[in-house]
């Protein structure tokens, strides 16, 4: 039985829709805030980029993202990295 006088190993004789809301109330009670997903906004189309329109000939770029620089690079074997 938990803090709040919930025996969870008893079997509960609730029918299935009450037992989900049930466990949806008891999951925001328990979770921060924070760890709560927010609704999810619409979408945005994926815009597509060349790499050669960004790299002009170059084997490499810096991406500065939210003020941290971020290397990306194009391997030998023609593979991309991206390291911070």
């Amino acid at each position: 039985m938990d803090r709040d006088g919930i025996d969870f190993h008893r079997p509960t004789t609730h029918s299935a829709p009450s037992v989900e809301v049930e466990v949806r109330s008891l999951r925001n009670h328990l979770l921060p805030r924070s760890s709560q997903r927010p609704a999810t906004p619409a979408r945005q189309p994926v815009q597509t980029v060349n790499l050669q329109s960004i790299l002009k000939g170059a084997r490499e770029a810096i991406i500065d993202f939210e003020g941290s620089a971020y290397r990306l690079r194009i391997t030998r074997n023609h593979r991309l990295i991206l390291t911070k």
